[in-house]
């Protein structure tokens, strides 16, 4: 899907994307305010910058099964403000820069166990974000903005065996650990 194809089609509830497609271009879905869902295919290999910036009524993007994905560009997620659920898949290595930020209905969250990197300010603004499950085992690289704008009483949960790791680490420490 090229770039900017869908932008601002506000009218765009949902979409069925083919198997055939591999990459979704920067901007692709830009300020499309009324898609609600979608599912990608398998195929997808790159998302790219604010992809889906402003889809303030998507409440779902699962990306669970694309096994093939292994870049989403920077602010792809930014101010999707209905956004509830977002699953992404098991070998993704880093979260790119305001990737969720102020994505404000996002209460939990899991970031799978072979991100290695988490870009600045991935969850900012995520207001509502209570729970997070880190499947890391090592620690992620990450600047201490990453969680700017969540509530302080956030709680971790960290693999057992990582827990020392992760109660020395910035921004890790500094919210509830278990």
């Amino acid at each position: 899907i090229v770039d900017t194809a869908f932008s601002y089609c506000s009218s765009l509830t949902s979409i069925e994307i083919p198997n055939s497609v591999t990459f979704i271009g920067e901007a692709a879905f830009k300020n499309c305010s009324s898609l609600t869902s979608i599912e990608l295919p398998v195929t997808i290999k790159e998302i790219g910058t604010y992809a889906f910036h402003g889809c303030t009524s998507l409440r779902i993007i699962n990306m669970e099964g694309c096994n093939q994905l292994t870049s989403i560009g920077s602010s792809a997620f930014e101010d999707c403000s209905a956004l509830e659920t977002a699953i992404l898949p098991k070998y993704i290595s880093s979260l790119s820069p305001e990737l969720f930020k102020d994505c404000s209905s996002l209460t939990s969250f899991k970031i799978p166990e072979y991100v290695t990197e988490i870009g600045s300010s991935a969850f900012s603004g995520c207001s509502n974000l209570n729970s997070v499950k880190c499947y890391a085992t090592s620690v992620p690289t990450s600047p201490e903005n990453i969680f700017d704008g969540v509530p302080s009483n956030m709680t971790i949960q960290v693999p057992g065996a990582s827990m020392a790791s992760y109660l020395v680490a910035t921004p890790w420490k500094n919210y509830i650990l278990t």
